[in-house]
């Protein structure tokens, strides 16, 4: 409670308002300020003083579109794809590898994309043929190298990680690691 020159001032407690604050779907609109008979409120003496309650006036908010439904997904996937792509850093490059003892180009997005759910075929060819064809990819989709041209075969997958960067087992005698798009031709796929 607080004493507030012209009346006495209810007001409710920080800690009491935090509640609904943080509570899920709820926002806090607005405060509503109710005025209370001095008498009711037995303030000794303060017959003609006039006391106000502080209120917080509670509203739920709006449920998000189903577009921003998806929106919200798919930065989830793209936080979750990277996350588990980063832990097997290091991991030594190993021709047809497919475990942390060591990975291919495919075998660890293979295994990346596994631990979220989402089986993908063996081979770089084979997961370019699968992928979904994106114009300007997003962060975890995957990039395709091409020889000679973008109708050229596939020779190299990588996990897209934003700014010109990805994460991929890149040759023999090299580790998982975190790089640059180092390919002139590649195509966008999204699982």
């Amino acid at each position: 409670m607080s004493f507030g020159a012209g009346g006495t001032v209810l007001r409710a407690s920080e800690d009491s308002m935090s509640l609904p604050k943080r509570a899920a779907g709820i926002t806090l609109a607005a405060t509503l300020t109710l005025p209370v008979a001095a008498s009711t409120l037995d303030l000794r003496g303060s017959s003609q003083a006039e006391a106000t309650t502080t209120v917080a006036a509670v509203e739920r908010a709006p449920a998000p579109s189903p577009r921003a439904n998806r929106a919200a997904a798919r930065a989830a996937l793209s936080e979750r794809t990277i996350k588990v792509a980063s832990r097997y850093k290091g991991v030594p490059y190993r021709f047809g590898g497919t475990t942390p003892r060591g990975f291919d180009c495919s075998g660890y997005t293979r295994f990346v994309f596994a631990k979220l759910h989402k089986k993908l075929p063996r081979t770089s060819q084979q997961q370019f043929n699968a992928a979904h064809r994106v114009k300007h990819p997003r962060v975890g989709d995957l990039l395709f190298y091409h020889s000679g041209s973008r109708n050229g075969p596939v020779y190299h997958v990588v996990i897209y990680a934003g700014h010109s960067r990805v994460w991929h087992a890149p040759n023999p005698g090299t580790r998982v690691k975190r790089g640059k798009i180092y390919a002139q031709h590649w195509t966008a796929g999204r699982f």
